[in-house]
């Protein structure tokens, strides 16, 4: 028999479970910035990739904008939900690795893509958002699912909020309401899905 700690939901938890959330993208967004044009005035605008010539911030954005994220996303969603729910610290390292898994898989798609064959981009960024919305869930069951029952419904929830997210911005981020989108869809869907999910069910005892 399992027991954890839980104490019962306040009014803020879940408009704070949705700011914070998309509170990590401008973050990120606004660190990477500043990184990078301290990099740019160290070796310039391009660089030099495997003997092509790339734009820096082009290159290094996702190197640097990808951990940034996770960290964020990981650290400001524990800072809102262990104020409820004990023994919640893996929260962390597990929202990080669910985003790079999918970013690691899609790497080694492109990478054994036989050479010269046409792949549709918009399949495989709907892949992508699949992959990384299921593995979010997933990675963040393991650790939700010590304290709810029914806890597997948050995968679901994690897939649909970016699901959405590709069926309103399309395959590319390319304006500011896109960024908008990005930022609000998923946390409001797994914010109502905390909801049913504390408010609803039992504590796992």
């Amino acid at each position: 028999m399992l027991t954890t700690e839980r104490r019962k939901p306040g009014w803020l938890l879940y408009p704070g479970w949705v700011v914070l959330s998309a509170l990590s993208i401008p973050l990120a967004w606004g660190i990477t910035w500043v990184v990078i044009s301290q990099i740019e005035k160290v070796i310039g605008g391009t660089i030099q990739v495997g003997g092509q010539t790339r734009i820096t911030e082009d290159y290094l954005a996702s190197f640097i904008l990808f951990p940034l994220l996770f960290l964020f996303t990981g650290l400001l969603q524990y800072l809102i939900l262990g104020h409820y729910l004990t023994g919640m610290g893996w929260w962390i390292p597990a929202t990080a690795l669910s985003w790079l898994l999918p970013l690691g898989i899609m790497r080694l798609v492109y990478f054994f893509l036989p050479a010269g064959l046409a792949v549709d981009s918009t399949l495989l960024n709907a892949l992508l958002i699949a992959l990384m919305g299921s593995l979010i869930g997933l990675s963040q069951w393991l650790v939700l699912r010590k304290h709810v029952r029914q806890a597997g419904w948050w995968i679901l929830a994690c897939a649909v909020g970016w699901g959405l997210v590709f069926l309103v911005t399309g395959p590319s981020i390319s304006s500011t309401l896109d960024v908008v989108v990005v930022a609000l869809l998923p946390p409001l869907v797994t914010c109502l899905a905390l909801w049913a999910l504390l408010d609803w069910l039992p504590r796992r005892d």
